[in-house]
């Protein structure tokens, strides 16, 4: 397999000897497919000629003209010389720098042409360089030092020296060959030009650091990179280079992109952050060119990157693309889909960091996300349910609205209409936050949501129905769904499936197998090759087995300290189901209990073991229940030591607040809750000063406590 920057580069070495000069009269296309750039990689065995007299812009024409004439005749040397003396005299003029290169290529077509053992002896060069760039390592195309060697050899020596140097340096080092080149562009102009002739035969590799490159402070940077982006082609380019032609302060800058782009700038920039944002095959960033970096320029000519997720660099490129959109002074229209591109962006960003584990990253986009306007947040919702592919950036969105601005947000109630559980989840929690009661399924959706569960699974292979149920009893307490199979092959019903499975418990032996045979068969599956498997010994006789820990009495406690960090999917059920809890909490604090209300669905979630989500549902029982509906199921939570002492501290209170709302007459205090709540101050700290409290509010015989001994 060929590496990402050689495709297409074999068939021209092997072509060129067939190649004819370039058609004089064609014309540069205003957004040529960078697809089509790839080709001109091996137009790289080039040399600009020494340039000794400077003319003015009055002998432009007569020297354009002499160009023409010298590559019409197939004088190659002297087109070059001519056109380089157009470009000092009129830096905007895109032709004579177009002819200036094509005369150069010509010189290598020719020299391929009319020299056998030059065209084999390239040949074989070529192929050599191929065969090493395909073992090339990380490490070794992110050289600096090596780059900058070969780099320098593009600038200077004869045609085939450039040449070789120019293809492998594109070959090597892709995009990281262009910091090297970019920091010649200050330089003399026999340096500055071969630098420009080098970087446009480097393929659509070069564009991400070129376009970091064509905002440097120095206006003779600039105009070099602007020279360079015309003369690839690259479609992708089109944005920037109409924002030069319109904004540069430059007017030589201004003249020579304007010549070669006539689109409008905000618009170019909207369409080329979709193509980013998208993945468009024709102008987004392929696969093959992501190489994992973001390109940022330091002062005039210094590039450097930043390591990213790959995922993350087409969507760094789209943000740039409407932020610049977002910055010029474009009509509010425009503004308003880069603002809208924004919002898709950062959603996506935070999705993806998520899902990798990034949280603080994550917040720090989402952050951004959030100085969006409602408007642009809500346009860029429409647009991602539209995508059943969407629905984590949807969900993202939902998230980003959750304000009082959600009730106005016709997208969000679009959402709760959704048949994807996730985003009615989502834009129920937002709707109920801003206030909303009334909308159809607002409820439902929020205890469906509330109910949610990161179950942890674990697989039980044995016959012994007295182990596995005695496990099973031990996993729940933990919040964890086990699944019980008599022999292996039933067993591997759910591991092919696809099931998360947090960790395997083996009683050795088993009617079809031994242990030992069946931790190699479930080690093979290389979705459980690092998932713990636990060996129940068969005395001496399971002796030790590779990759599992033999115990002679495997316990529950001792499986769920093994368990690793919850996968992606269900730390996002237990995130969605702390959000709906909180949303529920806070309806019932502002509002009256609600006809659809069924406290038995609230009180199911006493059980979950999630604080985060049981004790805003303890809240929303303090406003929403009454002492002969929900103050046992409060109590017997006040009185379990086994559950956290804040989640008693809640139950505590909200007993007080349905005491406190019930007629004195109601209030009953049983001599069992008084033990309870005697028996829980122990404990002392938040649920001691909580159950005083609610002691006080119950009337219970007081009780004088002595000041502690020193």
């Amino acid at each position: 397999m060929l590496p990402p920057q050689a495709h297409g580069l074999v068939s021209w070495v092997q072509s060129c000897a067939h190649l004819s000069p370039p058609d004089p009269g064609l014309k540069t296309g205003k957004r040529m497919n960078h697809r089509q750039a790839v080709r001109s990689l091996l137009l790289a065995a080039f040399i600009l000629l020494p340039s000794t007299s400077i003319v003015g812009q009055s002998d432009a024409d007569s020297e354009f003209s002499a160009g023409l004439e010298a590559y019409r005749g197939q004088a190659f040397d002297q087109a070059i010389e001519h056109f380089r003396n157009v470009v000092k005299a009129d830096p905007s003029s895109s032709e004579a720098i177009r002819f200036m290169n094509m005369s150069q290529d010509s010189l290598v077509q020719m020299m391929m042409s009319e020299n056998e053992e030059y065209r084999a002896e390239f040949k074989a060069f070529a192929m050599t360089i191929l065969e090493a760039s395909r073992s090339m390592k990380r490490d070794a195309v992110r050289d600096k030092d090596a780059a900058e060697a070969l780099a320098s050899k593009c600038l200077e020596g004869t045609y085939a020296e450039r040449g070789k140097s120019i293809w492998k340096l594109g070959m090597t080092f892709g995009p990281f060959a262009v910091p090297p080149l970019v920091a010649s562009l200050n330089s003399n102009d026999a340096t500055r030009y071969a630098a420009i002739y080098a970087l446009s035969r480097l393929g659509s590799d070069a564009l991400p650091p070129l376009l970091a490159a064509s905002s440097s402070p120095n206006s003779k940077v600039r105009l070099a990179v602007a020279q360079v982006l015309i003369e690839m082609g690259d479609a992708r380019a089109t944005a920037r280079l109409a924002e030069m032609a319109r904004y540069d302060e430059d007017a030589a800058i201004n003249a020579l992109c304007a010549g070669y782009v006539s689109t409008p700038v905000g618009e170019s920039y909207i369409e080329q952050g979709d193509a980013y944002y998208s993945y468009d095959m024709q102008n987004g960033l392929m696969e093959t060119e992501n190489h994992g970096v973001r390109w940022v320029l330091d002062g005039s000519t210094s590039l450097y990157y930043d390591e990213l997720e790959a995922g993350l660099v087409p969507l760094e490129l789209a943000k740039e693309c409407y932020a610049a959109a977002n910055h010029l002074r474009e009509p509010s229209t425009v503004q308003e889909q880069a603002s809208k591109g924004m919002a898709l962006v950062y959603a996506a960003e935070v999705a993806l960091l998520r899902a990798v584990g990034e949280d603080n990253r994550a917040a720090e986009q989402f952050n951004a996300g959030l100085s969006l306007s409602s408007g642009a947040l809500n346009l860029a919702l429409g647009a991602s349910l539209k995508s059943s592919n969407d629905v984590p950036i949807a969900s993202v969105l939902i998230e980003m609205l959750d304000s009082p601005a959600a009730i106005h947000a016709i997208e969000v109630r679009n959402a709760l209409r959704s048949s994807v559980p996730t985003l009615s989840f989502s834009a129920a929690i937002s709707l109920a936050n801003a206030g909303d009661v009334n909308s159809p399924g607002l409820l439902t959706s929020l205890l469906r949501a509330s109910s949610l569960r990161g179950l942890r699974t674990v697989q039980i292979f044995s016959t012994n129905p007295d182990f596995s149920e005695g496990l099973s009893a031990e996993l729940d307490f933990n919040e964890c769904t086990t699944l019980v199979a008599l022999d292996a092959n039933s067993g591997f019903t759910n591991l092919y499936s696809g099931l998360n499975i947090d960790a395997f418990v083996i009683q050795d032996p088993l009617p079809d197998t031994y242990a030992r045979q069946l931790v190699r068969r479930i080690r093979a599956i290389g979705k459980y090759a690092d998932v713990p498997i636990f060996v129940q010994a068969n005395g001496s006789a399971t002796g030790d087995i590779d990759d599992a820990n033999v115990e002679e009495n495997v316990t529950g406690s001792m499986v769920a300290a093994s368990w690793g960090s919850l996968d992606v999917e269900r730390t996002g059920y237990r995130r969605t189901a702390a959000r709906a809890a909180e949303a529920l909490a806070g309806m019932a604090s502002r509002e009256s209990r609600l006809a659809e209300v069924d406290l038995s669905d609230f009180v199911v979630l006493l059980g979950r073991t999630d604080d985060n989500v049981a004790i805003p549902i303890i809240n929303a029982l303090g406003y929403w229940g009454s002492a002969s509906e929900t103050k046992e199921d409060l109590m017997s939570v006040v009185g379990d030591d086994g559950k956290s002492n804040a989640r008693r501290a809640a139950a505590a209170r909200s007993v007080e607040r349905i005491m406190a709302s019930a007629p004195p007459s109601s209030v009953k205090m049983t001599s069992d809750d008084l033990n309870t709540l005697q028996f829980a101050m122990k404990a002392g700290g938040d649920l001691a000063q909580a159950c005083a409290m609610l002691l006080g509010r119950g009337r219970a015989p007081h009780k004088s406590v002595k000041v502690s001994p020193k």
